[in-house]
């Protein structure tokens, strides 16, 4: 064969290889990225007193759940409402919420992924024991900005003094500033270990909630579906113990 039809002939067969390994790295299958946004909570959904980093049990929780749904999970924090905000405006993302029904129809929803009791504390040197909410009277109470519990206390009359980070509640508690502070367990727990010794006790409980994904509506429905069957195969497992679902 002579030189020039020899390299003709490499190329040809060059670019039919070429030719057949494209379709097959277009339908080489990618991973469903999720992003979750989560509230900054250490101990729980974040490293640090910085609360900056997704880190602790609660996203390792998040970040197998997805997993198992075959989704990649892109998490981050965010203070506040900011999350919720983000579900509800940002395609492919997904905040951590209860369910109510002022939310209902703004997300797409999978879960329960937690549960929490909800819990009045007060400082120890303070003796009252109330036996309900409505045995409170006109008290201060704090909690966290757009929380369930923040919620159910204004619905009753209460007074209750809002802000952005669970954190902060406890040292206005501690330094006489407001009479109790209202919480889920999950969020509280990492501030009542890293305030022992202050003397904070829980003096009443007034609930629980149930803590789903809150997604953004455009959300494909095979994803609900997988994280869904995801969460319903992690409970009896164990694998949400850290966000308060024991194993059946």
């Amino acid at each position: 064969m002579p030189p020039q039809s020899a390299a003709h002939a490499l190329a040809a067969v060059s670019a039919l290889l070429l030719w057949g390994a494209v379709p097959a790295q277009a339908q080489a299958p990618s991973p469903d990225r999720l992003r979750i946004v989560l509230p900054p909570t250490p101990g729980l959904f974040a490293e640090g007193p910085a609360r900056k980093q997704p880190g602790g049990p609660g996203t390792e929780a998040i970040r197998r759940l997805a997993a198992t749904a075959g989704l990649s999970a892109q998490l981050e924090i965010a203070v506040g409402l900011r999350a919720l905000v983000e579900a509800e405006r940002r395609p492919a993302t997904c905040a951590t919420s209860a369910r109510v029904p002022g939310r209902e129809s703004l997300y797409r929803w999978v879960g329960p992924v937690g549960r929490a009791r909800l819990l009045l504390y007060a400082r120890e040197q303070d003796g009252r024991q109330p036996e309900s909410l409505e045995a409170l009277g006109d008290v201060r109470i704090g909690a966290t900005r757009g929380s369930l519990p923040a919620a159910m206390l204004q619905e009753r009359g209460l007074k209750v003094q809002t802000v952005a980070e669970e954190a902060r509640n406890l040292i206005k508690l501690d330094a006489g500033q407001i009479d109790y502070w209202a919480a889920n367990e999950l969020t509280a727990r990492y501030e009542l270990k890293m305030a022992e010794g202050r003397g904070i006790r829980a003096v009443l409980e007034f609930g629980s909630v149930d803590i789903y994904l809150a997604c953004h509506r455009d959300t494909p429905a095979a994803w609900l579906q997988r994280l869904n069957e995801a969460a319903r195969t992690m409970v009896p497992q164990g694998g949400l113990r850290a966000l308060g679902l024991p194993a059946d």
